[in-house]
C-alpha cells in the first residue's frame, strides 16, 4: 500500500488529479505530496480532515483511465483491473462518480455483499441507465444521468428516511458549510443522532463531514440532484430551519456565522419577504450582523428584496460607511445618522434615523447637520488601504477589480463590489505612477519613479518580470489591445515598446524635448499618443516607432491623455486647467472643455466615446459632454488632489485616485449632488484672544508669537523662543498668560504683561499642532504628529497623563467649558471625545476627509472642519444606566418565532 501511495504522490508532482482515500489508504504516505506537489485537485477522505485542508486547489473534472482504474482497485480492497477498468469507462472517468462508486461498493461489502458482486451490480445499473454511452448531447446531462445512476445504488443502503433527509441538504446555498446544528433543525434530530446520520452519508461519500468544525458538505452537483424532485417541499424546509431559531436578534452561534449570514436567504427561499424587509429596517439587528459578519454581508442581503428608494439609500449608506465600519461598528448610530440626514423628510427613513438611538453606545456623537457624503450621489464607496497618495488606477477588463498605484511604493488590487483590498502588490523600490491592466484581465503593467517597470500577476500578487531600461522615473504606461506589448514613457523623454511575455524592450523612441507624462493606445493597437511636460501630444505608429503628428495648443505641461473607442479623437488633460479635443486626423483641436478650478492630473473616456471624466487638482471630477464641450457632472468627495480616474468597461461606473490615500467608486447614471455645509477650503493660521476682547494673540511661521492692541492695532510685543514654527497658541481666561504650540515639539507659556517665557513643556516626540487651555487656567491640552495628546500641569510644567488612541497625527483640540473632557481632530479623519481624567476615549466620529479643527459650544456640542471643506456640527449624546435598561428591554416578541 505505501508502494502505490507513493506512485500516485509521484503523478501529483506531473498533473492535476483526484485523490480519492479511504481507511485502507495510510494518507501520511502521501503527506510530502500533498505539502509540495503541483496538482493536487480535492482530496475526498473520511477521515483526515487535516490532510484535506491542505490539499485546495483548483478542481478538475476529469482524470487519466489509468488514474481512475488505479483508484479504483487501491480504494475498493480485492478490486479486479478489468472491473475497474469497466467501471471508469462507463462513468467517464469523472472524479465525483468514481468516487461515489467506489462508496457504494464498500458500503456493500461492509454489509456482507463480494467485491465482484458489488461491482457487478453497480455494472449492471449503470448499463441499464445507458449512462457509459458517450454519445450524450452535453457533458452536463451525461453527468447528471450519471450521478442518477450510481445514487441509486448508494441510496440503497439508506433506509426512507435516511434519504429523505439527505435530500433536505439541498436547501443550503451552494459552495457553503453546513453547520451540523442547521443540518440537525432541518432533520429534526438531536445533536448525537444527526453526527451519526451524517458519518454514513460520509462513509458512502455522499457528503463529506467535518468533525472537528461540525460541518458538512454537498458537492454542487450532488445538491442539484437532490433538489430536482423537491421543489414543492423546499419552502416548507426553509420555514423549519429558521423557526428553529427563536429570537432573530440574538441567533445561534454556528461555524462561520451561518445563521448571521444566511437568515435572510431562507427567509427568501421560504417567501417570507416581508420579513426580511423588517430585519433590514431594524438597527439592532443591523448591528448584530455588523457585529458577527461584516459591511457587505450586511449589503448583500438587499438584494432578497425588490427595494424601494428609501431601502437602496440605505444600502447606499452602508456602503458608503463600509471603510468605517470595518474598524469600528460602534460607529454604525452616527455614520447612518450623519449620511442619511438629507433625506429625513422621509417617514421611513425619519423613524429609523430616531430608532437609531436606542441603539447608539451609551456616549456617541450625533451628527446634527448633514456633512458626510450621502447616499443618491455619484460617490458609490471609498477604498481605504495605502499608506501615501495614489497616483493611478485601473480597472480589469470585467469591472469587477481595480489595481491602483500609489506614493507608498505598493498596488493594490481591489474587488469594487465589496470594496475589500484583495492583495498588495509589493517589489517596487520608489513610488509607483502609474498602472494599466491587460485585456484578460489576468496581468498589470505598472511604471515607477525607480526607473522600472514591472509586470504583475493578478491572481497570485507576484511579479512576474521587471522592465529595464529607462534611465529616469516611468510616468506613464499603456498596454496593446492584445495584450502583449507595452509602451512606457518617462522622465527621460522616452517612449519604449516592450514585450510582455519576455521582458524584452523593441523599441526607443525621443521626440518630445522634455519628460514623457503619460501613454495611450488607441484600440486599433496601431498607434500611441503621448503627452509631455513640454506642452505638446505626438501620435506615434506602433509598428514603425516613427512620429505622425505633433498635437501643439496647450500652455502649460499636458499630463495625461485618451484616444475614444474609434480612434478618431484624442482628449488632452493639462495643468493650464483645461481639457482639449483633438481630431487624430488633422491634428487639430476643434474644441476646448470648460476649465476646471486646478490642474488636470487624469483623463478616461467612457466606452461609448461621447463622455470623458476628468481628475483635478480642485479635488473633483468632472464629467465632460464631448460633442458640446459642457461638463454634464461634477464629482465631489476627495479631500486632496484628485490624480487618476478609469472608467470600468460597461461605463457605469468610475474609480479615481487621489493624493488623500483613497479611491472612490462613482455612480457615473446618477452623479447627482446635494447640499453640503461648506467652509474653509485651507488652512487657517493660529490667534486667540483675550477674554476682554482687547487683545490677540498670534502665531505666524516665523518662529515668533505677536501681541496686538485690537484698538489701535499695534503691535504690543513679540514673544521668542521657539526654534520652529508656531501652529497653534491659547489665552488663559484671566488673560495674562499664553500658550503656544510649535513645530519644535514643545509648548511653551508666556507672561503677556512682560512678553516673558515662563516655561518650556517638553515631552511630544513630533510637532505640537494644537492646544486648549482648561477654563480654570491650570491645565493645558495639546495634539501632536506623534499621534497622541498631552494634559499639561501649567504650574510647574509638568506632564500629568498622555491619552492614546488616533493612529495618525491630530491636528486640534478643544476643552468643554466644565474643564471634564476635550475633543480632538485627526489626520485618521476621527474626532475622539475624552475624559481627561482617567485618559479614556468616550466616543468616536469618523469623517470623509482628515479633520484640521474642532471647537466645544457647551458642553455637548462640537464643531470641527475637515479638509474637505466641510463643517461637522455634532451633538455628544449619553445614556444613562438607567436608559440602557430600558433599551434592552424594549420587547422583541415580532423576532421570537414559536
Amino acid at each position: 500500500m505505501e508502494t502505490a501511495a507513493h506512485e500516485l504522490g509521484q503523478k501529483l508532482e506531473q498533473r492535476t488529479c483526484l485523490l480519492v482515500i479511504d481507511d485502507v489508504w495510510d494518507a501520511a504516505h502521501l503527506q510530502p505530496f500533498l505539502k509540495g506537489g503541483k496538482g493536487c485537485a480535492r482530496l475526498f477522505t473520511t477521515r483526515d480532515a487535516s490532510i484535506a485542508s491542505e490539499a485546495q486547489a483548483v478542481n478538475v473534472d476529469e482524470m487519466r483511465q489509468s488514474e481512475a482504474v488505479a483508484l479504483q482497485v487501491q480504494g475498493v480492497r480485492g478490486l479486479q483491473t478489468g472491473a475497474a477498468r469497466e467501471l471508469a469507462s462507463q462513468l467517464g472517468e469523472w472524479p465525483l462518480a468514481l468516487e461515489l462508486a467506489a462508496a457504494m461498493m464498500r458500503g456493500r461489502v461492509r454489509q456482507g455483499d463480494s467485491v465482484a458482486h458489488a461491482a457487478k451490480r453497480l455494472a449492471k445499473i449503470v448499463e441499464r441507465k445507458g449512462v457509459g454511452a458517450l454519445e450524450n448531447p452535453t457533458a452536463a446531462d451525461q453527468r447528471h444521468r450519471t450521478i442518477s445512476s450510481v445514487l441509486e445504488v448508494s441510496l440503497d443502503l439508506l433506509d426512507a428516511a435516511g434519504r429523505e433527509r439527505l435530500a433536505a441538504l439541498s436547501i443550503f446555498p451552494e459552495d457553503v458549510a453546513i453547520p451540523l446544528a442547521a443540518a440537525a433543525s432541518v432533520w429534526q434530530l438531536d445533536e448525537d443522532d444527526s453526527e451519526d446520520l451524517a458519518q454514513r452519508m460520509a462513509r458512502l461519500s455522499l457528503l463529506k463531514l467535518d468533525l472537528e468544525r461540525s460541518v458538512l458538505r454537498l458537492h454542487d452537483v450532488m445538491r442539484d440532484w437532490l433538489s430536482r424532485d423537491q421543489r414543492e417541499r423546499l419552502p416548507a424546509l426553509h420555514n423549519r430551519l429558521v423557526n428553529s431559531w427563536p429570537d432573530w436578534r440574538n441567533l445561534p452561534e454556528l461555524p462561520g456565522e451561518y445563521a448571521w449570514r444566511w437568515l435572510p436567504w431562507h427567509l427568501a427561499c421560504a417567501g417570507r419577504k416581508p420579513e426580511i424587509e423588517a430585519l433590514l429596517w431594524d438597527p439592532l439587528w443591523m448591528v448584530h450582523k455588523l457585529t458577527a459578519t461584516d459591511t457587505n454581508a450586511l449589503a448583500a442581503d438587499y438584494e432578497y428584496l425588490n427595494p424601494s428608494p428609501e431601502a437602496e439609500l440605505l444600502r447606499g449608506a452602508l456602503r458608503l460607511s463600509a471603510n468605517v465600519l470595518a474598524g469600528d461598528a460602534k460607529q454604525f448610530a452616527s455614520q447612518m445618522v450623519g449620511r442619511l440626514l438629507p433625506y429625513q423628510e422621509s417617514p421611513k427613513i425619519q423613524s429609523f434615523l430616531s430608532a437609531l438611538s436606542a441603539i447608539a453606545p451609551e456616549c456617541w456623537l450625533r451628527p446634527m447637520y448633514p456633512a458626510l457624503h450621502p447616499p443618491g450621489t455619484g460617490l458609490v464607496r471609498t477604498l481605504e488601504g495605502h499608506a501615501d497618495d495614489v497616483y493611478g488606477v485601473a480597472v480589469t477588463p470585467d469591472g469587477r477589480k481595480a489595481v491602483s498605484a500609489s506614493k507608498d511604493e505598493t498596488l493594490k488590487v481591489w474587488d469594487l463590489e465589496t470594496g475589500r483590498a484583495l492583495r498588495t502588490l509589493e517589489g517596487h523600490s520608489a513610488p509607483v505612477w502609474g498602472v494599466a491592466v491587460t485585456p484578460d484581465g489576468q496581468w498589470a503593467v505598472s511604471a515607477s519613479w525607480d526607473k522600472t517597470l514591472k509586470v504583475w500577476d493578478l491572481e497570485t500578487g507576484r511579479a512576474l518580470r521587471t522592465l529595464e531600461g529607462h534611465s529616469d522615473q516611468v510616468f506613464g504606461v499603456a498596454v496593446t489591445p492584445d495584450g502583449r506589448r507595452a509602451v512606457s514613457g518617462s522622465q527621460d523623454g522616452t517612449l519604449k515598446m516592450w514585450d510582455l511575455e519576455t521582458g524584452r524592450e523593441l523599441w526607443t523612441r525621443k521626440g518630445h524635448s522634455d519628460c514623457v507624462t503619460g501613454v495611450a493606445v488607441a484600440l486599433d493597437g496601431h498607434r500611441a499618443v503621448s503627452t509631455s511636460g513640454e506642452r505638446t501630444l505626438k501620435v506615434w505608429d506602433l509598428e514603425t516607432g516613427s512620429i505622425l503628428r505633433t498635437l501643439e495648443g496647450h500652455s502649460a505641461s499636458v499630463e495625461s491623455a485618451a484616444v475614444t473607442p474609434d480612434g478618431q479623437r484624442a482628449v488632452s488633460a493639462s495643468r493650464d486647467d483645461t481639457l482639449k479635443v483633438w481630431d487624430l486626423g488633422v491634428g487639430r483641436a476643434p474644441r476646448v472643455l470648460e476649465r476646471h478650478a486646478g490642474s488636470i492630473y487624469g483623463l478616461a473616456v467612457r466606452p461609448d466615446g461621447r463622455q470623458a471624466v476628468s481628475a483635478s487638482r480642485d479635488c473633483t471630477l468632472k464629467v465632460w459632454d464631448l460633442e458640446t464641450g459642457r461638463a454634464v457632472q461634477t464629482l465631489k468627495g476627495h479631500s486632496s488632489y484628485a490624480a487618476g480616474v478609469a472608467v470600468t468597461r460597461d461605463s457605469r461606473h468610475a474609480v479615481s485616485a487621489s493624493y488623500d490615500h483613497t479611491l472612490k467608486v462613482w455612480d457615473l447614471e446618477t452623479g447627482r449632488e446635494l447640499r453640503m455645509l461648506a467652509g474653509h477650503t485651507d488652512a487657517v493660521l493660529g490667534v486667540a484672544v483675550t477674554p476682554d476682547g482687547q487683545r490677540a494673540v498670534s502665531a505666524p511661521e516665523d518662529q515668533t508669537l505677536k501681541v496686538w492692541d485690537l484698538e489701535t492695532g499695534h503691535e504690543l510685543c513679540t514673544l521668542e523662543g521657539h526654534t520652529s514654527a508656531v501652529s497653534g497658541v491659547a489665552v488663559t481666561q484671566d488673560g495674562r498668560r499664553a500658550v503656544s504650540a510649535s513645530y519644535d515639539d514643545t509648548l511653551r507659556v508666556w507672561d503677556l504683561e512682560t512678553g516673558c517665557g515662563l516655561r518650556a513643556l517638553q515631552g511630544h516626540s513630533s510637532w505640537v499642532l494644537s492646544l486648549a487651555v482648561t477654563p480654570d487656567g491650570q491645565r493645558a491640552v495639546s495634539v501632536s504628529g506623534d499621534q497622541t495628546l498631552k494634559v499639561w500641569d501649567l504650574a510647574t510644567g509638568r506632564e500629568l497623563r498622555t491619552l492614546k488612541g488616533h493612529s495618525r497625527a491630530a491636528n486640534g483640540v478643544a476643552v468643554t467649558p466644565d474643564g471634564r473632557r476635550a475633543v480632538s481632530a485627526s489626520d485618521d479623519k476621527t474626532l475622539k471625545v475624552w475624559d481627561l481624567e482617567t485618559a479614556s476615549p468616550l466616543a468616536t466620529f469618523t469623517c470623509d476627509a482628515v479633520v484640521y479643527s474642532c471647537a466645544f459650544a457647551n458642553n455637548k456640542k462640537i464643531v470641527a472642519g475637515d479638509a474637505a471643506g466641510r463643517l461637522h456640527f455634532l451633538l455628544l449624546e449619553e445614556r444613562t444606566p438607567a436608559d440602557t435598561g430600558q433599551a434592552e428591554a424594549r420587547p422583541t416578541s415580532f423576532w421570537r418565532r414559536r
